[in-house]
């Protein structure tokens, strides 16, 4: 267990039984200091997720390398690592990647949809593929539903949760430059 951060949160979201707490932070622009932590009830950080590695492009080639925590950024644009949501039973830790580009905003606007499991640490990857992505549960986390944009002709995916089948739809229009996305539930 480490002791938490004193520099101030830009996220702070608790655990839906109120037994963790996740908080992201960000550093400088110039400098990657970006990472989530996880803090159990008594405020000791269990898991310090950092944001460094790659992020690939729809290809699979390397689009942007993220430098290790406290290392210097090369380049545009600076990514971002983000919390995405808690399990309803409070044993993963949704998170993921966002670029805000500047001018506009696209659709498909997070990569890499991951999970951390609380108890043990281990760290799964949810959504396979490369490049942009947009992506939603459902409010009972029963369905998730995603556009990845690698596959041409676009296709709107609802996965159920329980035990990956997936469902599709797809239209000839929809191709490789069509943003698809902002994903919203109803609340039944």
């Amino acid at each position: 267990l480490q002791s938490p951060s004193n520099e101030k949160a830009e996220e702070v979201i608790y655990s839906p039984d109120g037994l963790w707490v996740a908080k992201r932070f960000i550093g400088q622009s110039s400098i990657n200091l970006d990472r989530i932590e996880i803090q159990n009830i008594s405020g000791s950080v269990v898991w310090n997720i950092p944001f460094e590695g790659v992020i690939l492009e729809a290809d699979g080639e390397v689009w942007v390398e993220i430098p290790k925590q406290g290392e210097e950024w090369k380049g545009e644009p600076n990514p971002s690592i983000y919390i995405f949501e808690w399990s309803h039973d409070s044993q993963y830790l949704y998170f993921n990647y966002r670029l805000f580009a500047d001018g506009y905003q696209p659709l498909m606007d997070k990569y890499d949809l991951q999970r951390i499991n609380v108890t043990t640490g281990v760290i799964e990857k949810v959504l396979s593929g490369t490049g942009r992505m947009d992506f939603m549960f459902s409010p009972n986390q029963e369905y998730l539903v995603f556009t990845r944009r690698q596959d041409v002709p676009r296709q709107i995916i609802i996965r159920k949760t329980s035990d990956g089948t997936e469902q599709s739809s797809s239209s000839p229009e929809w191709d490789k430059d069509a943003e698809i996305g902002g994903f919203d539930w109803s609340p039944y």
